[in-house]
């Protein structure tokens, strides 16, 4: 018959009693062993759930801090783009201010405000996060929006204004707008008598008496178009200037330019004479605009405010 096997253990003390002798079962023995190992298993998951609680702790405990700076980092671009919204506002005035100075067409402010219809749609990245934070974060999207909606706007309205102040710039450089030569005006834009034929007649241009051989200016940029000699204006230079502008230098002396020359405002193109039907030295000068006559009087010192510019040139 088959008997279990027992564990003995002996037990010594330095008393009297001598040696003691403790007899565990094997069933027993692998009982107890299990019971350690179950302990010691035990001990290790708790040690590890208590951990892991511990570090989750501690990240919760970091991700609620970042929140905090999150959300604090979120109202201050709040702030900063409100700044931003002053700034833009003073950049509006400025363009307002520069659209009444150059007589361009003023934009309404309802149109200025750039504002959106229909249903606003929110950003659900914080929804169910923070609802302080996916608040926040909503209200800082939609001030981002409306900023770039505006910062487009007025960005299209600063090239519009750039490139009309551009173009008229250029308008102004090729319009007669200085005196070509110094010296006193002796006979105005209009009728007169003749000095010759004693006969009442037009007179296209402006005669303006300087001293024989000073410089004659060209009034503004352009292409030399003709040189030539004329029985009664003598040696003469016909300058284009476009945008439907020519100016006529007549009883020249000397021509310092040729036939085809870019000039510019202020460079000599010729010297004062008296070549043709001329009673002394001076100069004979023209503005015509498409080829029609104007008064010389109103482009001799002709300021840039009066040069307008049509919308198809800043289209």
């Amino acid at each position: 018959m088959f008997t279990d096997k027992k564990l003995h253990i002996l037990i010594t003390s330095t008393s009297s009693n001598g040696v003691k002798e403790l007899r565990i079962s094997k069933t027993l023995t692998r009982i107890i062993s299990s019971l350690v190992i179950m302990f010691f298993i035990a001990s290790g998951v708790i040690g590890y759930m208590y951990f892991n609680r511990e570090l989750d702790r501690k990240r919760l405990n970091e991700l609620e801090i970042a929140n905090s700076k999150l959300h604090s980092n979120m109202k201050s671009l709040i702030g900063y783009i409100d700044t931003l919204q002053s700034d833009l506002k003073q950049l509006e005035e400025t363009d307002k201010a520069v659209r009444k100075l150059e007589n361009l067409e003023p934009i309404d402010e309802d149109v200025r405000k750039m504002g959106v219809g229909g249903r606003q749609f929110l950003d659900s990245t914080f929804h169910d996060y923070d609802s302080e934070v996916f608040s926040t974060h909503n209200e800082l999207l939609k001030k981002i929006g409306a900023f770039e909606r505006r910062l487009k706007f007025e960005k299209s309205s600063y090239q519009e204004v750039e490139k009309y102040v551009e173009v008229k710039n250029t308008i102004y450089e090729h319009t007669p707008s200085i005196r070509p030569c110094g010296g006193f005006t002796t006979a105005g834009y209009g009728y007169r008598v003749n000095p010759f034929t004693r006969k009442r007649e037009f007179h296209y241009g402006l005669d303006l008496a300087a001293r024989l051989g000073s410089a004659v200016y060209s009034s503004a940029n352009g292409t030399v178009r003709e040189i030539g000699y004329d029985d009664n204006y003598g040696k003469y230079v016909y300058i284009y200037h476009g945008y439907g502008y020519s100016t006529f230098y007549g009883h020249l002396q000397d021509v310092t330019v040729s036939r085809g020359d870019s000039v510019t405002k202020y460079q000599i193109i010729g010297t004062v004479g008296s070549t043709g039907i001329s009673t002394g030295s001076h100069l004979h000068y023209e503005v015509r605009f498409y080829g029609r006559s104007k008064n010389p009087v109103y482009y001799l010192d002709r300021d840039k405010s009066t040069v307008t510019v049509s919308k198809n040139l800043i289209s």
